[in-house]
């Protein structure tokens, strides 16, 4: 078994296998790759059209404050996009805090005033979380994977001074569907091990032909350094062993050899001198003939 293993490890298809393998995932790592990105910049367009609402609401608390006109505006977010989902917007006033100086006049340190730690909501969409306190808006999480997956919560805030003076909290909630993502990552991930591991074995067999003592050290460098590995061995390596492989038990032989001395395999199918035929090949020599 180990001699037919060894055999295996020497044929020219194997390697011929192994550096289409090596194509293979280099196609599917490049292409994944640009799956990923058009994924992130789609993700990202999504993203600022909710900024773009984001900032109307922005706008008029900034220029009118908290006027029944906000709830019309917050009620105008898109529902849901392709991989973001509408939770949630809501607008809080932020707790107001007394500032604490040195005795050089520098503030180092704001302090919450007492009974303004937990803020209650002033004006969301949808309008049954007026009143609540934000803590109890967010979304939970989900139970099972897939569904940690498809909805997982994300979020947009920003802070803004009212005319007033008055500051307040802007807080939008998403539901991010990172399904694609995650599966676009594994699949480039798997593509580049593959790689590696390929170009580890492809010097592995390549220099079982032409090094064998040295086979298994090639093999461990090519797991560690991957193509720096191969750049070295491609550019050192020596010509082909003048020995071959027998088919038979693996052994070394000389090229021009017609039978393994180990096992008595026939290498040639035929004699050189007259042509005759040996035998079928893959028996054993011949008995001598009788003087």
């Amino acid at each position: 078994m180990k001699a037919r293993i060894g055999t295996i490890l020497v044929q020219p298809k194997l390697k011929r296998g192994l550096v289409f393998l090596i194509l293979f995932c280099v196609l599917v790592a490049v292409t994944d790759w640009f799956v990923l990105q058009h994924l992130n910049r789609s993700s990202l367009r999504e993203r600022d059209a909710y900024s773009e609402q984001l900032s109307a609401i922005e706008t008029h608390i900034r220029e009118h404050g908290i006027t029944p006109e906000l709830n019309r505006i917050l009620s105008a977010f898109p529902p849901s996009m392709r991989y973001h989902r509408f939770y949630g917007v809501f607008v809080q006033e932020k707790p107001r805090t007394i500032p604490i100086v040195d005795q050089h006049g520098n503030v180092v340190l704001q302090e919450v005033k007492e009974g303004a730690k937990s803020p209650r909501i002033l004006a969301a969409y949808p309008q049954e979380w007026i009143g609540k306190l934000a803590k109890d808006v967010y979304p939970k999480d989900p139970a099972s994977w897939y569904a940690r997956k498809t909805r997982m919560g994300t979020g947009m805030g920003v802070e803004v001074t009212a005319p007033d003076g008055r500051k307040y909290d802007i807080t939008l909630l998403l539901l991010q569907n990172r399904l694609p993502f995650w599966a676009a990552e594994r699949v480039f991930l798997l593509a580049v091990v593959l790689v590696w591991v390929s170009l580890a074995a492809w010097i592995y067999v390549d220099a079982r032909s032409r090094v064998k003592p040295a086979a298994p050290a090639w093999l461990l460098l090519g797991l560690l350094t991957g193509p720096f590995a191969l750049a070295v061995w491609l550019i050192i390596r020596p010509s082909p062993a003048a020995n071959a492989a027998c088919p038979g038990c693996g052994a070394d032989a000389p090229k021009d050899a017609l039978f393994c001395v180990r096992c008595g395999y026939a290498l040639r199918a035929a004699c050189p001198e007259c042509a005759g035929p040996w035998g079928r090949i893959g028996t054993t020599a011949p008995a001598a003939a009788p003087i």
